[in-house]
């Protein structure tokens, strides 16, 4: 049963908002706090714009490098890229347990590490940690393999990753033992 005294018609009634009220007000609250976000959203795209058109982020590196070479060659090594990539999602299944290590014959998946390695060496990613795209004068001054030599142009892995070859081969001697 309603207590009449605790009903209202949708108006404000002693210092009590109605429900139009408070609707209002919280449609307003989200009005601000979207705009809030819009306007954060739009700072940090004129950031990133500015940090790009002074050469300030890596991808705005490869990106000018990329087009600038022959796109044949890149097609070739972004194939070799996705390669790689479906090589460290096996690895990754494996050392998660997304996929059962029966399943997945671990013996084959190493022999497939040990052969891509052999034929490709790794991509020493850790590089990044120099901020090359800052300083490219500095590059020519690195001894970098080929597989790195392409990270650091272009920013295509075509070589299995140093950090994840350590992570696969210490996750597989235990598995093993």
């Amino acid at each position: 049963m309603k207590d009449p005294e605790f009903e209202t018609d949708g108006k404000s009634e002693g210092g009590i908002l109605s429900t139009e009220q408070a609707d209002q007000i919280r449609e307003a609250a989200r009005v601000r706090q979207a705009n809030y976000r819009a306007r954060k959203d739009r700072e940090k795209a004129k950031r990133h714009a500015e940090a790009d058109a002074r050469n300030e982020t890596p991808h705005h590196y490869w990106s000018v490098n990329r087009s600038a070479a022959n796109q044949t060659r890149i097609a070739e090594l972004q194939e070799r890229q996705e390669y790689v990539s479906n090589l460290l999602r096996t690895m990754s299944d494996a050392m998660t347990g997304a996929v059962s290590p029966d399943l997945l014959f671990l013996d084959e998946v190493d022999a497939d590490v040990k052969t891509d390695v052999a034929e490709h060496g790794i991509c020493e990613m850790e590089v990044y940690l120099l901020e090359f795209w800052k300083r490219p004068e500095m590059i020519s001054e690195l001894t970098l393999n080929e597989a790195t030599k392409v990270f650091v142009k272009y920013g295509i892995v075509t070589a299995v990753p140093g950090h994840r070859l350590h992570a696969w081969q210490t996750w597989l001697s235990q598995v093993k033992s």
